[in-house]
């Protein structure tokens, strides 16, 4: 089901603007990189397939002439790279299809797009992207070493304090480029995630009876997934140096798929018990911004595969 409504200026506006801003001007509005699949999910769902095509063709036209005067025309494949997400998502919403696997389709386009944007810089760079991505990291890494030494010199922090804060960044130099791809696709899931949430949101005050996916709250990952987590475990305690390191990229993307179960049971039970809106928001700074907080949301994302949080406990407790 669509709204069968005329192309909007607003609706075009926003689109360029959100496509346009993060590459113009990426030091005040790259954070808007996150919502670009927003205006095409809005679009092909509020839209007819060929009004929905139309109006993002034309907004990216309009930004690719914006940019061209601009000179900042080459930022723009990476807008492309992320469209694949809001299309999967509009068509998972137009299907029917649970939230669940509206996630991991949209996972699987995103990476997908993010493969086509590497192979196409690649191919006219001349060069592999992703040794460009760990030559950029390393430089990153060290060029921020440099400067916290720096600082501990004029601070006149003890010798053994500097070399002890040399080693650390001499250690993560070392690891990163073992860890890389785990944190990649991490990164992709919370990615997906954002958007599938963000454009929940706002097509449920927009037009709330396009969207089929319940409340987020209720989202779970297959309990068998947890074989998963066994598995990479297992790998990572064997005693071969390369299924470790596979282990431990397997765990680290499974962490972040718990840990976005965690938020669900969590947020999931902050509103069986009826806590105040401010208080909900407290507690999820509290366990966001300490390590052990997030410790623990992962665990709790876990451990309700077999504990079940939140299940009810009768049926007047369960409106859905």
């Amino acid at each position: 089901m669509t709204i069968k409504k005329p192309l909007s200026i607003r609706d075009l506006a926003v689109a360029v603007a959100i496509f346009t801003l993060p590459n113009a001007l990426p030091e005040f509005f790259g954070w808007l990189y996150v919502i670009t699949p927003l205006p095409v999910f809005h679009a092909l769902l509020v839209h007819s397939q060929k009004k929905g095509m139309a109006l993002i063709v034309r907004a990216l036209g309009i930004a690719a002439a914006i940019l061209l005067v601009a000179g900042s025309l080459k930022s723009l494949p990476f807008t492309f790279a992320l469209l694949p997400l809001g299309f999967s998502l509009a068509q998972s919403a137009r299907a029917g299809h649970s939230a669940e696997a509206a996630s991991f389709r949209g996972a699987v386009a995103l990476l997908v797009g993010y493969l086509a944007l590497w192979f196409m810089a690649g191919w006219l760079a001349g060069a592999n992207p992703y040794q460009e991505l760990l030559t950029g990291l390393d430089t990153d890494m060290a060029l921020l070493a440099e400067s916290y030494m720096n600082i501990g010199k004029a601070e006149g922090l003890p010798a053994d304090t500097l070399n002890s804060l040399a080693a650390a960044f001499r250690q993560v130099r070392d690891v990163l480029p073992h860890f890389l791809p785990g944190m990649l696709l991490a990164t992709m899931l919370f990615q997906v995630w954002a958007i599938l949430g963000m454009g929940s949101l706002l097509m449920r005050r927009l037009a709330p009876g396009l969207i089929p996916w319940q409340d987020l709250r209720t989202w779970r990952l297959p309990e068998s997934l947890v074989w998963a987590v066994i598995a990479g475990t297992v790998a990572v305690l064997l005693p071969i140096p390369a299924i470790g390191l596979a282990g431990t990229n397997v765990l680290m993307v499974l962490a972040a798929l718990y840990f976005l179960q965690g938020v669900a049971v969590i947020s999931s039970l902050l509103r069986k018990w009826r806590l105040p809106r401010p208080l909900r928001v407290l507690a999820y700074i509290l366990l966001l911004v300490q390590g052990y907080g997030i410790l623990v949301v992962i665990v709790t994302g876990v451990a309700d595969v077999w504990a079940d949080f939140r299940k009810p406990r009768s049926l007047k407790e369960n409106p859905l």
